[in-house]
């Protein structure tokens, strides 16, 4: 039995307060990635009651007290990521649904810092933790960055005007569960949608509707809710680097706003969004599993995969 002092070095606490306090992660760099662009994520998993020490007899989580058991190789996790309690995560009577939320980060700390995102992924990997297909990956992106209602729009109208691409780089298994967890179809209209459109309806006050594509409903965030989560480091680094590649590639008012003009986009600057590029997530949208796992993944090639 560890002593305390080591178990609490080695344990995340999963909370069930609904907007936690989090800290920047920031690295400030003229020559990268916009220093005031921050990211964020949520990453829905089912992990085994085996690996929650604390009441594991119990099915029923009681606020703090219970906790994720990490491998002391792993205990960096808790300083960037923060678990917290999910009932809608849907899985089997042996496995807690939880969300692990990121500390928000620019691309420049994130590069500095990328092995806690390969181990997380390894962490949950060798704990036996899954995504099915109630999970979801969130993405958030601090409003702050977006120049304005018209920078918002034209990343809004990126997702709206073509549902049928989000719908396939989304990776959900099947296209009732992004419409579940994030729609682009309500007011899609075939893909005939304006700017003007997306203006009168986010003006129209759904405060109240979460399931949307991108949410623009929180405070200090905008929230792309279409992705299938999983437990594949490059695969959810493409989701950041997408998201962070589209608020940038929309900011420029001049930018051309259609999938052609924007993958062009991504390939100029491939070594800004290498994932993005390599996994060819846009080209070839089902060439990646959302079930892919990290073991056939190398430390090193995600290393190098990531420009430096």
């Amino acid at each position: 039995m560890p002593s305390q002092k080591n178990k609490s070095s080695i344990l995340m606490p999963i909370r069930d307060c609904r907007n936690p306090a989090f800290k920047k992660l920031i690295k400030n760099n003229k020559n990268s990635f916009p220093n005031n662009l921050l990211l964020g994520f949520e990453l829905e998993a089912l992990i085994p009651w085996r690996h929650i020490p604390h009441y594991r007899n119990s099915y029923e989580p009681i606020g703090e007290k219970y906790a994720i058991s990490l491998d002391k190789k792993y205990k960096d996790l808790k300083r960037v990521f923060y678990a917290k309690n999910d009932g809608s995560v849907e899985g089997r009577a042996s496995f807690h649904g939880l969300e692990i939320n990121s500390h928000p980060f620019n691309w420049n700390w994130f590069i500095a810092n990328k092995k806690h995102f390969y181990n997380l992924a390894k962490f949950l990997e060798e704990s036996k933790s899954m995504c099915n297909r109630t999970c979801g990956f969130h993405v958030h992106i601090n409003k702050k960055y977006f120049k304005g209602i018209a920078h918002r729009n034209r990343f809004l109208f990126m997702f709206y005007k073509n549902p049928d691409h989000v719908y396939r780089i989304s990776k959900r298994p099947r296209k009732s569960d992004l419409e579940n967890n994030g729609t682009p179809w309500e007011f899609s209209s075939m893909g005939k949608l304006s700017l003007n459109d997306i203006l009168t309806y986010f003006s129209d006050g759904y405060e109240d509707e979460k399931y949307l594509a991108a949410n623009i409903y929180h405070k200090d965030t905008i929230e792309v809710r279409i992705f299938q989560s999983t437990i594949n480091p490059m695969l959810f680094t493409s989701y950041l680097e997408y998201c962070m590649a589209l608020a940038i590639y929309t900011k420029n008012a001049s930018n051309i706003l259609t999938l052609d003009k924007f993958n062009k986009y991504v390939k100029r600057n491939r070594n800004m969004y290498p994932n993005l590029f390599s996994s060819k997530l846009l080209e070839k949208p089902r060439s990646i599993s959302y079930k892919s796992s990290v073991s056939s993944i190398k430390r090193n090639k995600f290393w190098k995969s990531i420009v430096e």
